[in-house]
């Protein structure tokens, strides 16, 4: 019998990196990245640069009400969903179609709060 399980990371930063790029590729989402409230990039990004300044750019903009469209930088239009985990606020972040976007800021965070369990 072949486990289903054997890719598992034990590290929670490549597990979170390989979570949010499965989501990505399940919902079609351009980009998903996660930060902490200050605008340090935790996990996430197919380009760590890209990834970094939508971190930093999400932080410092005014909350949008819940799954409005946030534009980050004038080629960025994003999502922004904020979490909470252990007293951390963060923010979970996607790019891409809107709905695309939104199916991944719906899908990610159950695997974030198992992953950081």
């Amino acid at each position: 019998m072949v486990e289903r399980r054997s890719p598992r990371r034990h590290y929670k930063d490549t597990a979170l990196q390989s979570w949010l790029a499965a989501v990505c590729e399940r919902t079609r989402a351009a980009e998903l990245v996660l930060a902490d409230a200050a605008g340090l990039l935790v996990a996430g990004g197919q380009h760590r640069g890209a990834a970094e300044e939508l971190a930093a750019e999400a932080a410092r903009h005014p909350r949008a009400p819940a799954g409005a469209p946030l534009r980050i930088t004038p080629a960025a239009t994003a999502v922004v969903r904020a979490l909470t985990w252990d007293d951390e606020d963060l923010l979970l972040i996607a790019t891409g179609e809107g709905a695309c976007a939104m199916a991944a800021l719906e899908e990610a965070p159950a695997g974030i709060r198992r992953i950081l369990a």
